[in-house]
Parts: structure tokens; sequence; C-alpha cells
């Protein structure tokens, strides 16, 4: 088995791009449509905790917030935190790694 060089592959992807926005090569391209986020109230997020058997300081870093700042409202979770780790339904989201 040969050993990965994932630096040259991050350069490769960056040359294609570039590649890419000069006309000069054609890549595969997908539109996705944004979503509005789930309103979540804070027996949601208990349950989808609850439902995934994670600690409250686990579940804060899952929705990218900290987690005394939920209980005491004045946290925001951010777009990519909702979106990133969990759906509405207590789900992993495919492809996230954490």
């Amino acid at each position: 088995m040969t050993k990965r060089h994932i630096a040259n592959e991050v350069l490769d992807g960056l040359h294609a791009i570039r590649e890419h926005r000069n006309r000069r090569r054609t890549l595969r391209t997908t539109q996705i449509e944004s979503r509005p986020l789930p309103e979540l109230s804070p027996s949601a997020i208990r349950e989808i905790r609850d439902r995934l058997d994670v600690s409250r300081a686990v579940s804060a870093h899952m929705i990218r917030t900290r987690p005394d700042s939920r209980r005491l409202g004045a946290g925001q979770v951010s777009a990519g935190g909702v979106c990133g780790g969990i759906d509405a339904d207590g789900g992993k989201v495919p492809g996230h790694v954490r």
C-alpha cells in the first residue's frame, strides 16, 4: 500500500479549481437548495441529546455553542452547527465527521 500525500492532493484540487474558474477544465458541480433552519425548543434539543446518548458538553459542541449558554439563553446556535452535526429528527447527518 502506498502512502498518501494529502498536501499534494489538496494542492491538485486547488489547481483544478483555478483551471475550472479560468474555463480550462470542466468540473462536476451540484446546485444545492438552501433550507431554513429548524426551530428547536430546549425540550427538542434535550430529546435529541438523549436519543444520541451524549452529554450536555458533547451536544453543545455538536451545535457549536457552550453548554451553559443554552441554559441561560445567551448563546446563539450557528447555522453550521445545527446543519453540520444532527438533523431535526435527532439523526446524525451523513458525511459529518467529528
